[in-house]
């Protein structure tokens, strides 16, 4: 699943919200990872389907990977879990996207998920 629509996020400073956006599909990241070589964030989907797709350079600046590709793509040494851009973005202040439809709901982006499945406006 790519990251969180960025709809999804309530009254975040924008120079924050730029720091914690998937160099790929552009959204606010999810499950991030983070390049070894170059400190860029992505989806952890998203530097998946990178790898499985034969990328072998980040897609923000161009540097190559480290590390040879192996059988498995998640084996690749070439990034890590960032766990502070993990817990800051599911932090962040989240509304409903149907908001303009008459949702109120109000929480955070890591309790988005469980809202969207229950919310009756999806």
């Amino acid at each position: 699943m790519p990251g969180y629509s960025v709809e999804e996020s309530a009254d975040i400073d924008p120079n924050i919200l730029i720091k914690h956006i998937c160099c790929i599909c552009k959204m606010l990241v999810r499950d991030a990872v983070q390049t070894i070589s170059c400190g860029h964030i992505y989806c952890r989907q998203c530097m998946f389907e990178a790898l499985e797709g034969g990328s072998e350079a980040c897609a923000e600046c161009k540097h190559i990977f480290p590390g040879e590709p192996t059988e498995n793509t998640m084996d690749r040494k070439c990034y890590f879990t960032d766990g502070r851009i993990n817990t800051a973005v599911g932090g962040m202040p989240a509304l409903c996207v149907n908001r303009t439809n008459g949702c109120d709901w109000k929480g955070t982006i890591s309790e988005a998920d469980n809202h969207r499945s229950v919310c009756s406006l999806y």
